[in-house]
């Protein structure tokens, strides 16, 4: 259910200056719907608006391949996806961080990217607020959801992004994956010698509150090392960290560190 009738959406404008576009003729693409409290609005737009104007919260876990897929097709045959999306704006930050609904939120965006497909959906809005308060609206949001704590450090709270541990975690990741093509893959769930990264970060998050970053990759390294040590026929450009699964890996981490 392509909308070909609204007008082309801008790009380049400041989150004050696209959410003051709201109800006025001149953009149907977004609209003011209530004031839910005095920090949270909820506004109706159109799903390219995701694509230009918002972004992941770096607290949240990446969202996998395979769930994100079945949301496309679902959008797909229903024409628009379930429930709203949740983001805030984050005082200093350019973009609304989606910090629930990050998956729905990919598959838009996918949807655009790869077919042009465009959409009405309700996104709702934490206005000029700072991190801790997006803390505890992911928790308010997720009361019914097991949600692992390491992603939301209590004691972090008034940290800069870039010292928090996930965010480590994440850039160790990128890292990781420079150095490691392929090893580590965008899935919900995979086998040896493969490792998703949600779980790969549950197993390095743990180790950023004692170690540097270099301790852990050399950990890694010499487990590699050690692996790769029984393989006849090795190839010196593959990486046999998790050749003989993830839980291997665990327990020799958990030695060397």
């Amino acid at each position: 259910m392509t909308l070909h009738t609204c007008k082309m959406l801008p790009t380049g404008l400041s989150i004050s200056q696209a959410l003051s576009y709201a109800n006025s003729k001149e953009a149907p693409w977004i609209k003011k719907r209530r004031t839910l409290s005095s920090i949270r609005i909820l506004y109706s737009v159109r799903s390219d608006f995701l694509v230009h104007y918002t972004d992941i919260w770096y607290r949240n876990r990446y969202p996998d391949t395979d769930r994100v897929n079945d949301i496309m097709k679902s959008i797909e045959i229903e024409g628009e996806p379930d429930n709203r999306i949740y983001l805030a704006w984050i005082k200093g930050i350019g973009k609304l961080m989606c910090f629930d609904g990050n998956h729905r939120r990919e598959a838009l965006i996918r949807l655009y990217h790869l077919k042009g497909f465009t959409c009405w959906i309700d996104l709702d809005i934490l206005m000029n607020v700072e991190d801790t308060d997006v803390v505890k609206a992911f928790r308010r949001c997720n009361l019914g959801v097991s949600v692992p704590d390491v992603y939301i450090e209590a004691s972090e709270g008034d940290k800069p992004i870039e010292q928090t541990v996930l965010y480590r975690s994440e850039e160790f990741v990128k890292e990781f994956k420079n150095k490691w093509k392929s090893v580590i893959v965008d899935k919900n769930k995979t086998k040896a010698p493969y490792c998703t990264k949600n779980n790969f970060i549950d197993l390095i998050t743990p180790y950023f509150q004692n170690n540097n970053d270099e301790d852990i990759m050399d950990a890694l390294n010499l487990i590699h090392e050690e692996n790769s040590a029984h393989i006849p026929n090795k190839d010196p450009n593959k990486c046999y960290l998790f050749y003989y699964g993830l839980a291997h890996v665990k327990k020799e981490l958990a030695y060397i560190l």
